[in-house]
Parts: structure tokens; sequence; C-alpha cells
């Protein structure tokens, strides 16, 4: 900004707590096993494998996009976008119009496929 705003010197960038000399982490954290392991010092190949059980959530999110400047050729105006948490899954379902109705259509059209697909938020 021109008012120089961003000049101004950054605050808690840095910790005051000393680390730990033998394992180089400070004393409040955690530290688990490391789950990127380094490669050996021969570079030989050890086969280790990293897997993660995770509970799914269940948890969807959608957003109605604004309208289009040119309408497309079948004659919708609007886009409804969801979005799947847990299979990271974008779908989008097109709309004439922004009228109550019409976005409980389109939102009930993608629940739909996402129960057909197994999925169920």
């Amino acid at each position: 900004m021109v008012k120089g705003h961003l000049d101004q010197v950054r605050k808690n960038q840095q910790s005051t707590k000393e680390p730990d000399p033998v394992t180089g982490v400070t004393a409040d954290t955690e530290h688990d096993d490391d789950n990127f392991p380094t490669l050996p010092d021969d570079f030989e190949r050890t086969h280790e494998c990293f897997t993660a059980v995770v509970e799914p959530a269940g948890k969807i999110f959608t957003d109605l996009c604004g309208r289009f400047v040119q309408p497309s050729s079948s004659g919708n105006n609007y886009i409804l976008v969801l979005y799947d948490y847990d299979s990271n899954l974008i779908w989008a379902e097109a709309m004439k119009t922004r009228t109550g109705p019409s976005i409980v259509a389109a939102y009930t059209k993608l629940h739909s496929k996402l129960c057909r697909a197994g999925l169920h938020p």
C-alpha cells in the first residue's frame, strides 16, 4: 500500500523457546514418527509404504455461481457447484434460473448422483 503498511516487521515468526539439543524439537510440541523419512546414505531402496485410515466426514459444500455473461446454447444461466469432502469430488449442475425450486431441483439431482455413486453425505 502507499501508506507503507507492508514495510512493518512481521511478528510471531520465530519461537522464543529453546529447542531440545538432541531432537531439535521444542519442549511443548509433540513429535510423532516421521511419515516421510529421508533416504539412507547409500540410496538403497527400502520399500517403505505409508497408509492412513481416515473416518469419513460426510461433508459436502455447495456454491451458486453468478450469472453467465451469455446464456448457454440450452438456455442455462447459472451453475450450482457441489464439493464432496470425503471423495474430493467436484460436480456441477446447470440451471436456467436462480429461483428456489430450480436450486432445490439441482441440489436434489447432485445429491442423488452422490448416493448412486456410494457416497452418503
